[in-house]
């Protein structure tokens, strides 16, 4: 993994059970700890992108 690219990385790590800054935000919202706009201010379009993609919106 030393020379991986990001994308490589990111699926290495979601493998072994890490979330996320998005998808921990999704969460906290979802258990109406934190607020979407709160989400939204921390996070990159393209990793909201990646969370929606990957169904942690719906709460897979």
């Amino acid at each position: 993994l030393k020379n991986a690219s990001s994308d490589v990385l990111r699926e290495a790590a979601r493998r072994a059970g890490l979330r996320t800054l998005a998808e921990d935000g999704w969460r906290l919202v979802r258990l109406g700890i934190t607020t979407v706009e709160e989400v939204l201010s921390v996070t990159t379009a393209k990793e909201v992108a990646l969370t929606a993609k990957d169904g942690v919106l719906a709460g897979n």
